[in-house]
């Protein structure tokens, strides 16, 4: 009677291990030989979606291979195949896939962000920040057609293309003596230490300069040299923290980069569609199928199912043609603290971004250990030179009304400065497109400010940031004031008196034609 009970265990153990592998689905990727991290994730995913993972790996732009590996996994009967978009032969793997009936699943199931999406994210982020005008920094032409509707939207724009040697020093210091402090950052993670310790270098990481950084993988980078600067680096973040399988990545890789993310996503989403439907996917031969059944049946599934979840990369909507929807991006800000989240973004709330300032306490902190070098012009009686018998140096030297209150303003907040002296206030070099006097000399960063009775005017407002005006300094507007004419305006060509001297001579001559008749 025991060793029947055995038996009878034995048997039904058996028949629920076929039943629990009846429904384990296998799902294959092709990478290419760059593609680790991506691989292991992928890997990492379908343990944990309870799929089996078949992967093969190819080398870059080999398209026998990669048809080869699409015949392998067919006959091996997967229930999709995943390529990166990033990969080199993932058209072709498309067309193959469509041609033998077997899913090619971002095709189907598509979590990665959409371009145009993208785009409206970086106009959404200019207006918020007030630009008048940035530098896009770009690596390549197709960094271009990403942000095309960045650069439609805004004028006028100044494109830099990054060296390919990545030595930005010549460029960076070239922007700094424009005075170009509004940046759009469009790079590859991997190069933005490089510019931005450059960039640092060259004094372009300083509390008046502001960056977008387009890569989303801004939190595996070591920014801790940056943190202090004062500089406004925004950045973006699809991750979720709150994530729960976001800890067990994480302990698999140290960083979990955007792009890993999404291919994890992707496999848990397919896998929770797969389960739903409860399709059987058999071996079969690698010919070309006439009726793309499992194709159309996935297809028709998420056309009519209402398809959501939450992923590493925030909650997940798929649209009736599986196409990613409602995405919510964090908006992150490099503060002391680190990347800290200052607002998010919707796609169908696209307006309720709120970008928070650097705080106050930052200025407050840093004035009392700040020394400033202040351009100054004389002009009475706001700057003047001091008469004394004794001989004076240094910020002694001067005294008028900017004078006192700059002095005070430096006992209040526990500043200290020099004053620099210049001889001329500066204006716009038409010819190149460059500062002059006081004005070139604040652009290129050789002093901090300027304090001096300088007119604000619509083209200096444009490139320089100016304090309220205090003071009435009696200059108007002036317009010429047209004096009415008279009923008939021809008489306006000549004076009163030489129409008068005119009629005169015409009543006296026709006297004398009158008296010789």
């Amino acid at each position: 009677m025991k060793n029947g009970s055995w038996v009878i265990y034995f048997l039904l153990l058996s028949i629920l291990q076929t039943l629990v592998l009846s429904n384990k689905y296998k799902i294959g990727a092709v990478f290419e030989k760059i593609d680790r991290k991506k691989s292991s994730m992928f890997r990492l995913a379908g343990t944990i979606s309870n799929v089996d993972i078949v992967t093969e790996t190819v080398d870059k732009l080999d398209f026998l291979s990669a048809s080869h590996a699409v015949c392998k996994m067919k006959r091996e009967g997967v229930a999709g195949i995943f390529v990166p978009p990033t990969g080199s032969t993932s058209q072709h793997i498309a067309s193959e896939c469509q041609a033998l009936d077997v899913p090619f699943i971002r095709n189907l199931v598509n979590v990665y962000l959409q371009p145009q999406v993208l785009n409206e994210l970086y106009v959404d982020l200019v207006k918020t920040m007030q630009w008048k005008t940035f530098t896009l920094l770009y690596e390549d032409n197709s960094g271009l057609l990403r942000l095309s509707h960045l650069l439609k939207t805004f004028s006028p724009v100044t494109l830099r293309k990054l060296d390919e040697k990545r030595n930005y020093m010549e460029m960076l210091l070239e922007m700094r003596e424009l005075g170009e402090k509004n940046i759009v950052l469009d790079c590859v993670t991997g190069a933005l230490p490089d510019i931005l310790r450059q960039a640092q270098q060259a004094g372009l990481i300083t509390p008046q300069h502001s960056y977008i950084v387009t890569s989303m993988d801004l939190h595996t980078v070591d920014l801790e040299p940056f943190k202090y600067a004062g500089a406004n680096i925004i950045g973006l973040n699809a991750i979720d923290p709150v994530n729960k399988d976001l800890e067990m990545v994480a302990m698999e890789s140290q960083s979990v980069n955007v792009s890993s993310a999404f291919v994890y996503d992707t496999v848990s989403v397919y896998s929770h569609v797969l389960e739903q439907m409860n399709l059987s996917f058999i071996p079969r031969e690698c010919e070309r199928e006439s009726r793309p059944i499992y194709i159309s049946s996935i297809k028709k599934y998420i056309r009519e199912n209402e398809i959501s979840m939450h992923g590493i990369t925030a909650r997940i909507e798929l649209d009736k043609k599986g196409n990613r929807a409602n995405m919510m991006l964090q908006v992150v800000q490099l503060q002391e603290d680190g990347l800290i989240t200052v607002g998010t973004w919707n796609s169908s709330d696209k307006l309720r971004l709120k970008l928070q300032p650097q705080p106050r306490r930052f200025v407050t902190k840093k004035l009392p250990e700040k020394h400033f070098k202040v351009l100054t012009i004389i002009s009475a009686p706001y700057v003047m030179r001091k008469h004394s018998d004794q001989h004076l140096l240094g910020n002694a030297q001067y005294e008028g009304y900017l004078v006192d209150m700059f002095e005070e303003m430096s006992h209040i907040l526990g500043f200290t400065y020099e004053f620099i002296l210049n001889y001329e206030y500066g204006s716009l070099d038409p010819q190149t497109n460059r500062w002059t006097g006081m004005l070139h000399e604040l652009q290129t960063q050789r002093a901090d400010m300027i304090v001096a009775d300088l007119t604000m005017t619509s083209e200096r407002f444009a490139a320089f940031d100016f304090t309220m005006p205090f003071i009435n300094t009696g200059i108007s507007i002036l317009y010429y004031k047209s004096v009415p004419h008279l009923g008939i305006s021809v008489l306006s060509i000549f004076s009163f008196e030489l129409w008068l001297y005119l009629a005169l001579s015409l009543i006296f001559m026709g006297l004398m034609f009158f008296i010789l008749a």
